[in-house]
Formats: structure tokens, C-alpha cells, sequence
């Protein structure tokens, strides 16, 4: 990110390079509407980028961990667009958008995915008997530790 924000410095300079290979890149539109070679380029890289994102994300066991990965890992992208007037420029708002959305999708994702365990675990403290004990002494396999176990927690 820090190296697209340095390449943004040098827009002028990079657009006129990339100038002559606009026929390449004639049928493609930069996200701000404009037909900015350097604006293609860093739209194309900034897909490159999430596409990895979203491919290292899926080395996590743990759905909830890969959403923290997606939303951490998201989130700074968004935060050096914004932080930096030419590649806001260059990305254009409607990238924002759908970078927010997706933003928002991966914190949805990570909700359901923690809190199905939560709710999981207070289904099967109630069917092991309303509140756990069922009238047995402490330490007879029906408190949270039996719980977790069920779940397969550690």
C-alpha cells in the first residue's frame, strides 16, 4: 500500500509513461470514470491485492479468524486510500463503497460465526439439563468445562 501511495506522488510523471501503452488498456476504465492508464493499473493492483488477501484468509481454520484477518487486512487498505488525496482520486468512491461493503460482510460473518458458538453452547447446557446441574454435585461432567469439551474447545 505504502508503494501505490508513492506511485500516486508521481501520477503526472506515470501517466505519461503509461501513455504509451494506453492501447492495451483502451477498453478498460479506471473506477473515477476517466481513462487514466496510471488509474487502471492501480485499480488492477488493488484486486491482484484482495484476491490474496482473500486466498491467505482461507488458511485459517477458524472462520472467525479469517473474518479478523479480511477485516484488519481490509481495513488498512481503506485507511491509506483515505489517507491519501490522489489515490482517493484515483479509486474513486465507488471503490470506497464496495470496499466498505465488504468490510461490512466480512464483521457480519465474523458475528455469526462467534456467536453460533455461544448459542450452540446454550443449547447443549439445556439439554444437558435446564442450568447444567440437573441436581448432581459440581464436578460430575455437567458445568462449562464439560461444555467446552462437547464443543471440542481446548
Amino acid at each position: 500500500m505504502n508503494y501505490i501511495r508513492a506511485a500516486c506522488a508521481s501520477r503526472q510523471t506515470l501517466e505519461e509513461v503509461m501513455d504509451e501503452d494506453r492501447m492495451r488498456t483502451a477498453s478498460v476504465h479506471s473506477p473515477d470514470g476517466t481513462s487514466s492508464p496510471l488509474a487502471v493499473q492501480i485499480a488492477w493492483i488493488m484486486e491482484v491485492l484482495q484476491g490474496n488477501l482473500e486466498a491467505k484468509a482461507k488458511a485459517y481454520r477458524e472462520p472467525a479468524l479469517s473474518c479478523i484477518f479480511l477485516m484488519n487486512n481490509g481495513r488498512y487498505m481503506m485507511q491509506k486510500v483515505r489517507d491519501s488525496s490522489e489515490l482517493t482520486a484515483l479509486m474513486g468512491e465507488e471503490w470506497i463503497r464496495r470496499q466498505a461493503a465488504r468490510e461490512r460482510r466480512w464483521a457480519s460473518e465474523y458475528q455469526k460465526s462467534t456467536w453460533s458458538k455461544v448459542r450452540d453452547s446454550s443449547e447443549l447446557t439445556a439439554l444437558m439439563g435446564e442450568g447444567g446441574s440437573g441436581g448432581r454435585r459440581r464436578g460430575s461432567g455437567d458445568g462449562p468445562r464439560s461444555t467446552r469439551k462437547a464443543l471440542g474447545a481446548r
